[in-house]
């Protein structure tokens, strides 16, 4: 049954092409996406105990993303809409190197008082691994506050990766991710990592379909597969340096499998055993919880329980995928209306692409970002990261009115 709902995901992939678009726009991504997604989780997260009704669920979702994209199909974005010069966003080298710079004093600003007590790089990172953990840890405000300019370095980085593709240029548009490396391995946090490159991405993507440029290349893909393995890597090494090097690379490959693939048994498991549990909507709590936390909501909105979830022998995994979340604010009937919407919201900003419609280009960022990052959770949970976004936004209606 399992593979028979990938064989339709796989149709429904076919279908897509439909929309008669590059299957790197809006809204066929993130129907590619979950085709990897699905893919990737299916075949080497096998050893995971996955559940049928999850899988059609999430199968199904993408089903009715596909018919909310159809129903937009011919809708226009006015002829009259000004053509839109990305490079007009194109940052220097100097505002990148500053905005990095805040966000590693961000980082200053949560490790120094280890620093000052004589921990060295790696003791400083597994205290601040615990820290994250404990109900008074994590990051300070103004740490968030710096991060967020860092990660709109990431967005703007992305986008002016495609206005000059030379390799001089490519090294200082990816200056902010290599920034969030170094505040990964001082914080001992994947997550950062992951956030900027996922933020670089957006930028980049959108920036590839505003200048009208096809889909990734072979090199490009190569690139990607060697960057992964480097990721890879980094990952392990966080990992082993979080345990005190005293895991044994299988015990290590176990834990970034289930970082990886446990996604999918994760939310399948959820969905059939503790979502009954909930007897409540949260209505957009859980999906935007970087909002929801500073609205007057009762506590159990916004305190952001995490169910753990047992997916094989003694492993287990908090990582549910977006859906789950969309799951809790509306049930399981109301967030597939909510996917419905939200591809015909992304076929429409696909039409404001294609017309090249400039304040289409911070809502087409977050679009390809929110996808690129569903299978764990969602990016507007995070302060930093919709900061970054309304940052974006800032510099945008600046720089446009600087050029008339």
């Amino acid at each position: 049954m399992i593979i028979t709902a990938l064989i339709v995901q796989f149709a429904i992939l076919y279908v897509s092409r439909v929309l008669g678009d590059n299957i790197f726009s809006i809204s066929r991504f993130f129907i590619l996406c979950w085709t990897i997604y699905l893919s990737l989780a299916i075949f080497f997260g096998y050893a995971f105990d996955l559940r049928v009704s999850g899988i059609v669920w999430i199968v199904f979702a993408n089903l009715l993303w596909l018919a909310g994209c159809l129903l937009a199909r011919k809708s226009a974005v006015s002829a009259d809409a000004e053509p839109f010069d990305v490079k007009r966003l194109s940052i220097s080298n100097v505002t990148i190197v500053v905005l990095c710079g805040l966000g590693l004093m961000g980082t200053f600003f949560d490790v120094s008082h280890l620093y000052e007590e004589g921990l060295g790089f790696e003791e400083i990172g597994r205290e601040r691994a615990a820290e994250r953990y404990r109900r008074d840890g994590g990051q300070s405000l103004l740490a968030n506050a710096f991060y967020a300019f860092a990660y709109f370095a990431c967005i703007a980085g992305g986008l002016r990766s495609r206005i000059d593709p030379s390799l001089r240029n490519l090294f200082w548009t990816l200056v902010p991710v290599l920034t969030f490396m170094v505040v990964g391995l001082l914080n001992n946090s994947k997550a950062s990592v992951l956030y900027a490159l996922t933020l670089w991405l957006g930028g980049h993507l959108t920036a590839r379909r505003f200048m009208g440029q096809e889909a990734p290349t072979v090199k490009n893909l190569i690139a990607i597969g060697v960057g992964g393995i480097g990721l890879i890597y980094l990952f392990g090494y966080m990992q082993a340096a979080r345990y005190s090097f005293w895991l044994s690379n299988e015990d290590i490959a176990d834990v970034l499998a289930v970082y990886a693939f446990g996604y999918l048994a994760g939310f399948s498991i959820w969905f059939e055993e503790f979502y009954p549990g909930y007897r409540e909507f949260f209505l957009g709590a859980r999906s935007f919880g970087s909002v929801a936390g500073y609205l007057p909501l009762p506590e159990h909105f916004t305190s952001f329980h995490r169910d753990i979830i047992p997916i094989h022998h003694h492993y287990t995994t908090t990582i549910v995928t977006f859906f789950a979340e969309l799951i809790l604010d509306f049930g399981r009937w109301g967030a597939l209306v909510v996917v419905f919407l939200s591809g015909f919201f992304a076929r429409m900003m696909d039409n404001a692409v294609l017309s090249q419609t400039g304040l289409a280009f911070g809502f087409s960022s977050m679009l390809y970002a929110l996808i690129v990052f569903s299978p764990i959770t969602s990016l507007l949970n995070y302060t930093t990261i919709f900061l970054a976004f309304v940052l974006f936004q800032i510099y945008f209606v600046i720089r446009m009115r600087s050029d008339q």
